[in-house]
């Protein structure tokens, strides 16, 4: 008391008891936490390792046993404890970094594995309506065209105007030695005299034909007219090709007359030549040019026919056509002599 009654005194010693004090209250803290820490420390410092280590060295009698379950089942509260202390070990690789709460988001991707809809695709599989098309698979429609082999009709038609029907037509009507092809004389598709086509090579003619077309023309290029071989033999199904093409372009009625339906062209016999020159072709106008004059007056003498003159449509069936000539041989066409208006039908006394 007496430390305190002097004033002075008081001042003095004042700050050193508070410090005092102060130094007192720290140092009682410090021991509090101190003992605090050694508390949670050990439980902080074992890692997962030690503690499955512990329990795998007990393991062997039952008492052991008996206490590593006492052990194991003070663990719990120690995770649940590091589960409350989020901030503590941020940086560590302590398995308190929220593991197991991350974790369960990832493994919870049942709903990726849970693809049972990309699977659940029978849509896909289930297309037995694509494999369901018996409806195609069911072209009896197109293998029943027994319309186009079932020809019967066309077999029928095989009968030629002038009686000769199936392998009779085979071959050419032969009338005073002299094959003819016309609208009521037929061949059939099994005529084929020359064993080429217009698409092989359309300068083909039967043997005598052809010899008598080069002598024809190396005349009439010694008195400067150059003849131009155009189109020669033709096949059953060549000319087939043919007539279906003038019928589509120019109809049916001009087709008739200025194109036969297959069986009934000259052409078939390799004994028909069409040819053009000076720039004309297939034109009533070829007439009038110096080829058309020279070879009306001239291709008799080389066993050459005009075909199908001038205002005798009504006989042979066919329009005038000055460029198609048929060869008959130089007997025959010598009785037509130079700018001939007969025509072979007449020559020969038939239709």
């Amino acid at each position: 008391m007496s430390l305190f009654a002097d004033p002075n005194q008081s001042r003095r010693w004042r700050p050193r008891f508070l410090r005092g004090s102060v130094r007192l209250v720290a140092l009682f803290m410090a021991a509090i936490l101190l003992a605090s820490c050694q508390r949670i420390l050990p439980g902080i410092s074992q890692e997962p390792s030690m503690k499955t280590q512990k329990p795998e060295a007990t393991i062997g009698t039952a008492e052991n046993n008996t206490t590593s379950t006492s052990e194991t089942t003070t663990e719990p509260s120690l995770s649940e404890f590091d589960l409350t202390l989020p901030f503590v070990n941020t940086e560590t690789d302590s398995p308190v970094v929220e593991v197991s709460t991350t974790q369960p988001a990832t493994t919870a991707a049942p709903t990726t594995t849970a693809m049972p809809t990309a699977t659940a695709a029978p849509t896909t599989t289930a297309a037995p309506t694509t494999t369901a098309a018996p409806t195609t698979t069911v072209a009896p429609a197109t293998t029943a065209a027994p319309t186009t082999t079932a020809a019967p009709t066309t077999g029928e038609v095989l009968c030629s105007p002038d009686g000769r029907c199936g392998s009779e037509l085979d071959t050419p009507a032969v009338i005073n030695g002299v094959i003819l092809v016309n609208k009521t004389h037929w061949v059939s598709r099994n005529y084929a005299p020359v064993q080429a086509d217009y698409f092989d090579d359309k300068w083909k003619l039967a043997p005598e034909a052809w010899a008598a077309w080069e002598e024809m023309k190396a005349a009439a290029a010694t008195e400067g007219v150059y003849l131009v071989f155009t189109s020669g033999y033709r096949s059953y199904d060549f000319q087939a090709y043919l007539y279906e093409n003038y019928v589509k372009t120019h109809g049916q009625e001009q087709a008739d007359r200025s194109s036969a339906k297959p069986g009934r062209s000259e052409h078939q016999t390799g004994l028909a030549l069409d040819i053009t020159g000076d720039g004309v072709a297939f034109s009533e106008d070829l007439a009038e040019t110096s080829v058309g004059k020279w070879l009306h007056a001239n291709a008799w003498r080389f066993g050459w026919i005009l075909r199908y003159p001038r205002g005798k449509e009504h006989i042979t069936g066919y329009k005038f056509e000055p460029w198609h000539y048929r060869y008959v041989g130089k007997a025959v066409a010598a009785d037509f002599g130079p700018n001939n208006t007969l025509t072979l039908e007449e020559y020969l006394g038939v239709d």
